[in-house]
């Protein structure tokens, strides 16, 4: 598969359910790890506030628990935060929500294979390049 072709699948995939889901789902579990170092919250103590065990924390990081809004409620009240949700117009993003780690794609050699590069300094919400 050559960039160009690789591209394409990008382009057809970005609007796909499934797509948008398991992206939605890797920006949630980021989130959560981001805030638990902020807190400076070891995933037990974490585990701990949730009245679970540290293999559900290890579910939830993984992207493998039931996201409904009532667990996301109490991930967040455990994390001591508050919840941001919104629909952001594809006119103005260009895309359905893409991870850091699919923002910038470019060769990575001459023979056309292709390397995610992950720039988690620049703003969420960028489109795929062209």
């Amino acid at each position: 598969m050559d960039i160009t072709e690789f591209k394409q699948l990008l382009e057809d995939v970005k609007t796909d359910p499934l797509f948008i889901k398991e992206q939605t789902i890797l920006k949630l579990t980021e989130s959560i790890v981001e805030r638990l170092d902020d807190l400076e919250l070891s995933r037990s103590a974490f585990a701990d506030k949730l009245g679970s065990s540290p293999a559900y924390v290890t579910k939830i990081l993984r992207g493998n628990a039931n996201f409904t809004l009532d667990t996301i409620v109490k991930l967040a009240v455990a994390l001591e935060s508050g919840i941001d949700i919104s629909l952001t117009p594809w006119e103005v993003t260009g895309a359905a929500y893409v991870s850091d780690q699919w923002k910038s794609l470019t060769p990575a050699s001459t023979d056309d294979t292709i390397c995610a590069n992950t720039q988690r300094d620049q703003d969420e919400h960028l489109p795929f390049a062209s």
